[in-house]
């Protein structure tokens, strides 16, 4: 290195360079990776579908206050009812509590009914593969759509399903 000072001074530059660039580049793959498992904000109208076999949505988690409308398709054999509840409790206890009244339908026993915690909003009787759409005011808190195939004549449940958690805001 005696003989070749531009080396002993390429070499000192080079190592702060080196760690700029290696810092830089790290924080550029992480936030490209961080944006590539974000989920993207889903736009569009929102949606629900109920089959025999359960209820999706799709569109956005966030919904504004005041009257709101949500496309529904009852992709099922029976008659599709669609309620909007606006939750008092968190959507998991509402989930809980679906999943109770779906080990009672399966065991023969009639279901609980609506429970204290939450407050309809919205609700929409549509025929086998009907579709129409489900109309609420909302208020800013938080909601969820309970789907329930029917027997033709409202009789009885059948299977009983809730997506969400929906968002309302100003």
């Amino acid at each position: 290195m005696s003989g070749r000072p531009w080396l002993a001074a390429t070499a000192t530059l080079a190592g702060p360079m080196t760690k700029l660039a290696a810092s830089t580049l790290a924080v550029l793959l992480a936030s490209a990776a961080l944006a590539a498992c974000a989920t993207p904000a889903a736009t569009g109208p929102a949606t629900v579908t109920l089959t025999d076999d359960g209820c999706s949505r799709s569109g956005p988690e966030t919904l504004p206050t005041g009257s709101t409308t949500i496309a529904v398709q009852n992709e099922s054999g029976g008659l599709g009812n669609f309620e909007m509840l606006r939750l008092d409790g968190s959507f998991v206890e509402l989930v809980a509590y679906v999943a109770e009244e779906q080990a009672r339908i399966a065991t023969g026993q009639p279901p609980l009914g609506t429970p204290a915690s939450v407050t309809e909003v919205g609700r929409l009787l549509l025929n086998p593969m009907g579709t129409g759409v489900l109309e609420a005011t909302l208020t800013a808190g938080t909601y969820a759509i309970v789907c329930a195939k029917l027997t033709g004549s409202e009789d009885a449940v059948l299977s009983i399903f809730a997506v969400g958690p929906y968002s309302a805001s100003d």
